[in-house]
């Protein structure tokens, strides 16, 4: 923020350049409600995948944060839940590119990842997404 005031002066930048890309803050709960309503209207598409890819992601790791919480205290906890809310203020678009960075919600997995069972069904579901995302990505649909 110093940084951007003193070449900038304007301190709050990076939030103010978002409406250039069309994004206005409007929070996290308008933007879960605009995409549903997308994804109801809109029928099948690629673009109903993604944004139905971006929203489970965004209920997973905003549930995944409360057993980070539980397990390995409440600071990570807050940036788990911080590192998934905070773009999804304007956009749920590109959110899985947020959550891969979400290092506590993977050290959480890591360790549920012990179990034969859990990780067998995580391989299935990561093989699966990993098919889906790449016939998305090949039709020149941007996934991440």
């Amino acid at each position: 923020m110093a940084f951007l005031q003193m070449n900038f002066k304007d301190p709050l930048a990076f939030l103010t350049v978002q409406s250039a890309w069309g994004r206005v803050n409007v929070g996290p709960l308008a933007v879960v409600a605009d995409d549903l309503k997308d994804i109801l209207t809109e029928g099948v598409s690629q673009g109903t995948i993604a944004r139905l890819l971006n929203l489970t992601t965004m209920v997973a790791f905003s549930g995944a944060s409360v057993i980070v919480w539980r397990k390995l205290g409440a600071g990570y906890a807050i940036y788990a839940l911080l590192a998934i809310l905070i773009p999804t203020t304007s956009a749920s678009q590109s959110l899985i590119r947020y959550a891969i960075v979400c290092f506590p919600v993977f050290m959480i997995a890591g360790q549920y990842g012990r179990h034969a069972n859990l990780d067998r069904i995580w391989l299935i579901l990561s093989g699966m997404l990993l098919g889906i995302l790449t016939i998305i990505f090949v039709n020149w649909v941007f996934v991440a």
